[in-house]
């Protein structure tokens, strides 16, 4: 086995504050799968199971749905981010979500099967599980709040406060998606904030 994937569960457990014993890390990167994808591929279609989490490696990834005949962009993710379509994931059942490279892209795949199996056995497995949950909760909550609370212009300044490379990368309709705001809107806020700089 590569060390790069024993690197990528040590990174993991880094950006999630969890201790893991050379063992656990070799039974967590033993279960990873590399898969790569060109520009603009489908990884998950709508209507697909989403049975694995993907760590990405190398790439942009988007979430969509479609809704009035429009793609809706809910989530972007970069390098060193997990993405998964987390409905289709748990229950089992037909993701509402279309799961698409923006870029040539490395993934990492690690199916529910096998990170349940390792949960079994080991205590670090289940810390970084919780973590994980822990983790996109938090994620899925700032950006509610975002998107309640802020204005257009802060929704984008705290995208490239947080996540540059997201800001600087995404076409700008799946950015304004994102942000629930106009390609139109976006534009000018970006066209201000170059200006106030």
């Amino acid at each position: 086995m590569t060390d790069k994937r024993k690197d990528i569960v040590r990174d993991l457990a880094r950006q999630l504050g969890i201790a893991m014993s050379p063992a656990t890390v070799t039974n967590i990167a033993n279960q990873m799968v590399p898969l790569k994808f060109a520009h603009r591929k489908p990884i998950i279609k709508e209507g697909e199971d989403c049975d694995h989490i993907f760590y990405i490696d190398k790439g942009l990834v988007r979430l969509f749905y479609h809704k009035n005949g429009k793609e809706i962009t809910e989530h972007i993710a970069c390098e060193k981010e997990l993405v998964c379509c987390l409905e289709s994931y748990f229950t089992h059942t037909p993701s509402k979500l279309t799961m698409q490279t923006l870029e040539p892209t490395i993934l990492y795949a690690l199916s529910y099967k096998s990170l349940e199996a390792l949960t079994k056995d080991s205590y670090e497995v289940c810390q970084l599980y919780f973590a994980i949950l822990k983790n996109t909760i938090l994620l899925q909550l700032r950006k509610a709040d975002m998107v309640r609370f802020e204005s257009a212009k802060d929704r984008y300044l705290l995208t490239v406060e947080h996540t540059p490379e997201i800001a600087a990368r995404t076409p700008l309709q799946y950015l304004a998606s994102v942000l629930q705001i106009t390609p139109a809107t976006l534009s000018r806020v970006r066209s201000q904030v170059n200006t106030d700089n």
